[in-house]
Order: structure tokens, then sequence, then C-alpha cells
């Protein structure tokens, strides 16, 4: 079952993840910003798969702030989640696969 997130939780979610990004790439599109990293291990073209891996026993938190902030920020990533935010983990479990632009996959 799929947590949803309140109107305030999203909007709070959203305005940290803008302020992270243009912190970090100087604006809050992946189209605009500036990842000296990122360009200069991968061109426009070089699509990535990565994993999220739990490392410990535990419960699932923050795969929904994922979701919103690729939504809005990485469209073109795609997101498959696992697993739900409230759920337990074991040590190495796949939590979500993220797909698409390496560059932007290292971005957010």
């Amino acid at each position: 079952m799929s947590m949803m997130l309140d109107s305030q939780t999203t909007s709070d979610a959203l305005n940290l993840i803008s302020l992270a990004l243009r912190e970090d790439l100087h604006s809050d599109s992946l189209d605009t910003g500036l990842d000296c990293t990122s360009q200069a291990l991968f061109d426009d073209l070089r699509l990535a798969r990565a994993q999220f891996v739990s490392r410990k026993q535990g419960i699932v938190c923050g795969l929904e702030i994922c979701k919103l902030a690729i939504e809005k920020f990485a469209p073109r990533l795609k997101l498959e989640t696992k697993i739900n935010d409230g759920e337990a983990v074991q040590p190495q479990q796949v939590l979500a696969s993220i797909t698409g632009p390496a560059r932007d996959i290292l971005m957010m």
C-alpha cells in the first residue's frame, strides 16, 4: 500500500528539493543545471540503471518523496519501486530501481 503525502508535506518537500538542486547545480532544472562530474563522465545520450538497496534491516521511508522529486524535477527518469514506505526491509533487499539518462540519475 502506497502512502499519500498531504499537501503541506508535498509543498515542503518540493521546496527543499528545489533548494538542494539550486545549491548543487545552480538551477532546479536538470536541463540547465551544471554538474561537472556527470558531464565529464557521460554524454547526453548515455542511459543507465541504478538500484536502491538496503544496507540493514529496518523500515522503508522516503520512497514517496523520491517519487515526488523525480516526477517534478527529473521526468525523463523512471522509478520502479519494489516496496512501499512503512514496510519492513531486510539487508540487501532492492527497494527501487531507476532508469534513464545517466546524467539525470547522478544529478538527482
